[in-house]
């Protein structure tokens, strides 16, 4: 079912001139309200804001720029006694063309009951049809070496959602910025950016969410570090913590490419560049 449409704002766009990813994800989060409830009132699902997200998986294909229209179309991908698993593909309006698929995944708190297998089975849309990555690199949950400061702020009372919930394209805004300050300290610095006419472009986004989320007034702090590097390709880790506790908000892993930002598509970064980078990949 359609679950969402609007436009892409000027002010939502980035410093390489396309739409901003954490708000692809503003996007998604209304997409998913909006699904739940339409399945509360037409499949009889059960408390619809007690789901819990936990995980998103997000594969950007095609790029939106300002002033492009967009829609959302959604879905029921999996249904366990504790776990949805949504789909979301967002599209270009006007030509259709598919930008981005999102995969969520939520679970029921322990304390609500869980599905029944009647009510999974009339939840699932069975033909739905969706392609879902057969690799995964995971998020290198182990490594501890190779990270970086790269952000340091506090939760403002603005970046509240509805339902109390730190909002979610607000994890993904301090993914950004940690990925600016990461590309810098391996040496893809903003005058170079500039000068070079080249920027950074994701094609790929998993975000882990730990429960409970910060709360206004709590300290973030944001950890970045390489996972890897090739001629065009970068993936990067960012963790975000509780600085005075050392816990674990969230963790996110951005994959993206070398942009040339007047062909609009991707290149590769100098040989130096990748050698000095390589030295940094974190383990």
């Amino acid at each position: 079912m359609e679950t969402h449409r609007s436009m892409v704002k000027a002010w939502e766009t980035d410093s390489f001139g396309h739409f901003t990813v954490a708000y692809y994800f503003d996007r998604f989060a209304d997409a998913s309200a909006t699904l739940r409830e339409a399945l509360a009132r037409e499949r009889g699902l059960p408390v619809p804001d007690t789901w819990v997200p936990v995980e998103y998986l997000a594969r950007f294909t095609a790029e939106l720029r300002g002033a492009d229209i967009l829609h959302i179309e959604s879905g029921v991908l999996e249904a366990a006694p504790t776990i949805l698993r949504l789909g979301h593909r967002l599209l270009n309006s006007s030509t259709g063309a598919l930008c981005t698929a999102l995969e969520q995944r939520l679970v029921l708190p322990p304390q609500v009951r869980p599905l029944s297998e009647v009510e999974q089975a009339r939840l699932v849309d069975a033909d739905f049809a969706w392609d879902s990555p057969k690799d995964d690199p995971g998020l290198a949950d182990e490594a501890t070496q190779g990270f970086i400061l790269a952000g340091l702020d506090r939760v403002r009372a603005g970046e509240i959602d509805a339902s109390g919930a730190f909002a979610l394209p607000n994890y993904v805004h301090r993914g950004s910025v940690g990925c600016l300050q990461l590309l810098t300290a391996i040496g893809l610095t903003t005058e170079y950016l500039r000068s070079a006419r080249r920027g950074f472009s994701t094609f790929e986004i998993k975000l882990r969410l730990e429960s409970p989320g910060p709360k206004p007034g709590d300290p973030v702090r944001v950890e970045s570090g390489l996972m890897q590097i090739g001629s065009s390709s970068i993936r990067i880790l960012h963790r975000l913590s509780d600085p005075r506790t050392g816990r674990r908000i969230a963790t996110a892993r951005q994959s993206g490419v070398h942009f040339d930002l007047d062909a609009r598509r991707s290149g590769p970064s100098a040989a130096e560049l990748r050698a000095k980078a390589a030295e940094r990949l974190i383990k």
